[in-house]
């Protein structure tokens, strides 16, 4: 990769930078066991084009994983108890007071990205995210240990 340093460097300010914005406001993070299995078996981040990366090897895999655990105190995390429909492409979706977006990948390969803006539409999204059945996901301190045993089984 040319320029590699450069990028290297850009991409650990970026994501110094957006700890640090997380720290602040502790944001909802959704994700199921099966969709880190899949990333650890694949070494890919379904909702991203493979157009603009390789796949991890395993032991980078691993590194990710490992460093999401370590910085799983600054979000709000929702460990689903089971995969919500049939959505075989991951599905991220950032909301925040002021801004959202969600952003999958379609069956063809195209990124799609949705861009919430509107008060009202952004506040009702945010809502529903927020005010979901515990039910759905496992307490924290319990989701925490079942990522630890998935990633110790590679």
């Amino acid at each position: 990769m040319a320029q590699k340093e450069y990028f290297i460097n850009a991409f650990t300010t970026y994501i110094q930078n957006l700890i640090h914005r997380h720290e602040q406001i502790h944001p909802l993070h959704f994700c199921s066991l099966n969709g880190i299995r899949r990333f650890l078996e694949k070494g890919v981040f379904d909702e991203f084009s493979t157009d603009f990366y390789r796949p991890l090897d395993k032991a980078d895999r691993k590194k990710v994983v490992q460093q999401f655990l370590k910085y799983a105190y600054i979000y709000d995390l929702r460990l689903l108890r089971e995969d919500l429909g049939e959505l075989s492409n991951g599905l991220k979706v950032y909301l925040s007071d002021s801004l959202g977006y969600i952003q999958f990948m379609s069956s063809d390969g195209n990124v799609i990205v949705l861009t919430l803006e509107n008060p009202n539409f952004l506040s009702s999204f945010k809502d529903y995210f927020e005010s979901m059945d515990a039910d759905l996901y496992y307490p924290k301190e319990e989701a925490l240990i079942l990522i630890q045993k998935l990633l110790n089984q590679y």
